[in-house]
């Protein structure tokens, strides 16, 4: 089992990380240990990601908070610009 260290956007997240073969052979006790420690697990073939493990929560978030700090709101995007444009050229 490794350790993959994963940028996201500045910020870094240590993911646990398996091949499918050791996977295989230790599902049971693997899928205790991600309900557990409520930490996701990355699952490898040849070190290339296939599947990605995540505990189950029934506490669902909606879309808003899913989404919460990812969007960027412009103002106005559909009323006309200043610039003029030849959509035919």
């Amino acid at each position: 089992m490794t350790i993959v260290i994963c940028s996201n956007g500045g910020s870094s997240i240590m993911k646990r990380s398996i091949a499918v073969g050791e996977f295989k052979a230790r599902c049971l006790r693997l899928l205790e240990e991600v309900r557990s420690r409520k930490e996701s697990l990355l699952i490898t073939k040849r070190g290339v990601p296939i599947a990605e493990i995540f505990p189950f929560s029934r506490e669902r978030k909606g879309a808003r908070e899913e989404l919460k700090g990812t969007i960027l709101f412009e103002k106005d995007i559909v009323s006309p610009i200043d610039e003029r444009w030849d959509a035919l050229s």
